[in-house]
């Protein structure tokens, strides 16, 4: 918070004191944009907050063969809603959870492209369970 002298609730939903926590995890559109992502990749076991170690229910719940693809959309997704943040707030625009996951889609792809050697494999699977 940065000298920022505006509004300290949420800039996505309204609702809530804008921490971490809640813009990238439990805000409303965070929550159906992450649903997007484990629902395509078929994750059931979700972590309980953004605060969980990522890492340690990483090697728990992913396969070791996706991990560095999994840690790519992991912060492809925070980055676009990050983004969608800024969007709400600064433009008085907005995107829905369905076409800000089709961004995501759409960055991981353009970068899984350029994945070659190690970790590709992972990549390929992410790329495929994204587009069903």
């Amino acid at each position: 918070r940065r000298g920022w002298r505006g509004s300290t609730s949420c800039g996505t939903c309204g609702q809530g004191v804008e921490t971490v926590e809640h813009l990238f995890w439990q805000c409303r559109l965070a929550r159906k944009v992450w649903h997007y992502i484990f629902q395509k990749l078929n994750i059931t076991h979700t972590p309980a907050s953004l605060g969980t170690s990522w890492k340690t229910w990483r090697r728990r719940r992913i396969p070791r063969f996706l991990w560095a693809g999994w840690d790519t959309l992991v912060m492809a997704t925070l980055w676009h809603i990050w983004l969608e943040r800024n969007r709400r707030v600064f433009d008085n625009r907005l995107m829905f959870a369905d076409h800000i996951f089709q961004h995501i889609k759409s960055d991981f792809i353009l970068w899984a492209e350029d994945r070659r050697g190690r970790g590709a494999m992972g990549y390929r699977f992410i790329v495929r369970a994204l587009a069903l």
